[in-house]
């Protein structure tokens, strides 16, 4: 059964960076991550593609206030 997880972010790099570097090494792969993205454009863009290889990742930039 297929899953999605949903995680908000603002200024955080690193921390994303540990986040995703743990779901890659999950046994378990049958998910998807939702990012919502409330940094300015393409803060993200260059770690989302790279971890977009391991797992299917929706990355949606919004405006910060969730």
């Amino acid at each position: 059964m297929k899953f999605s997880l949903i995680l908000g972010t603002y200024g955080r790099f690193e921390e994303l960076k540990r986040f995703l570097e743990s779901l890659k090494n999950q046994t378990y792969k049958d998910f998807k991550l939702i990012i919502c993205d409330q940094n300015r454009k393409g803060f993200l863009d260059e770690l989302v593609a790279k971890y977009s290889r391991h797992f299917e990742i929706f990355h949606l930039r919004t405006e910060r206030g969730l």
